[in-house]
């Protein structure tokens, strides 16, 4: 059993295309890995439901017109694409715990 830390933009669930990828795919991998999972969401979504013991939600980061504006401010040499969802916090945190060697494997989505 490989440990995969998955980061992805989005809520991962069954509304839409991309989420709905997301959402099998973790599914999927999770009957044979540990996932750790960090995600995206706006206010008015629900919370993401793990599908079995190992899927792990480690942080759920805001999602909204204003953070994503204030992120795209901060880096205006970079395309928004890329920026509107960096943030230095969560760069701090995904490097701690990657010091711990404790992941075979990191999926950004």
């Amino acid at each position: 059993m490989k440990n995969i830390l998955f980061l992805t933009a989005h809520l991962p669930s069954l509304n839409a295309g991309g989420e709905k990828f997301t959402y099998l795919l973790i599914e999927n991998l999770s009957k044979n890995n540990n996932i750790d999972l960090i995600y995206f969401k706006y206010h008015s979504d629900h919370f993401y439901t793990c599908p079995n013991s190992n899927v792990k939600v480690l942080r759920v980061l805001n999602n909204s017109i204003p953070i994503k504006l204030r992120n795209a401010l901060q880096h205006p040499t970079i395309h928004p694409i890329f920026t509107i969802r960096f943030e230095k916090r969560l760069l701090k945190y995904i490097k701690n715990i990657l010091k711990s060697g404790k992941y075979d494997l990191v999926y950004l989505d």
